[in-house]
């Protein structure tokens, strides 16, 4: 009984111990950031800035276009992914604040599907495709002499080519023997005389026009 009643009198002693701590802690840091004139505060969160978009440098820059295309073809489906990464070296003795291309195979109904666009790597939404025109809004003035790289991510699902019921049938697709790929990638058109130089199909005979270029093809 004698033990008990101890240890019920140790509990009060030192639960008053500590209220009495607790009473005079809070005055104690009170007086503490008074004397500093500091209050205290959260972290501050540091945003990294946005990536910045400028042309490329490359010296001696490119004479002329440079495309690297990487494939993946699913022969047996009619079905390619495609990246292609277009270096281009403004030789126009003029500011571009944009660049055309042509996509002949989105001429091709459910044919061209266009998944990524970047400009120096940097993801841009500032486009237009209308039929096989594909305008791309440059996020900076492309001087004379600069480089800016254009990367492309698209799929192409092959139309089948019905050709022995057809006078003039389209040549891009595939038949029972084989795949055609005919003006299936985007290519920059010319830019002469202060416009691109750009036209639409016709029943026949080439209409598109191609810049002189290096290929990379795997």
């Amino acid at each position: 009984m004698i033990q008990r009643q101890l240890s019920i009198y140790f509990v009060l002693i030192m639960s008053t111990v500590l209220n009495l701590f607790q009473l005079s802690a809070v005055p104690a840091v009170k007086a503490i950031m008074a004397a500093s004139g500091k209050q205290l505060s959260a972290p501050t969160q540091v945003i990294p800035p946005l990536p910045s978009v400028a042309p490329l440098v490359i010296d001696p820059p490119p004479v002329g276009e440079k495309y690297n295309i990487d494939i993946v073809m699913d022969y047996d489906r009619h079905f390619l992914t495609v990246e292609d990464i277009i270096t281009y070296p403004n030789r126009t003795n003029m500011p571009l604040d944009s660049l055309t291309l042509a996509v002949a195979p989105n001429l091709v109904p459910n044919c061209f599907e266009l998944i990524r666009l970047a400009v120096n790597n940097i993801p841009v939404n500032e486009y237009r495709l209308n039929k096989q025109r594909l305008d791309i809004s440059l996020p900076f003035t492309l001087e004379p002499d600069s480089v800016v790289e254009v990367t492309l991510r698209y799929t192409l699902s092959l139309p089948y080519l019905d050709q022995s019921t057809k006078i003039n049938a389209p040549v891009f697709g595939y038949t029972d023997m084989q795949a055609n790929l005919i003006n299936w990638y985007p290519v920059v058109v010319p830019f002469v005389n202060g416009e691109w130089v750009y036209h639409d199909p016709w029943w026949y005979g080439e209409y598109l026009v191609y810049s002189k270029a290096d290929y990379t093809v795997n």
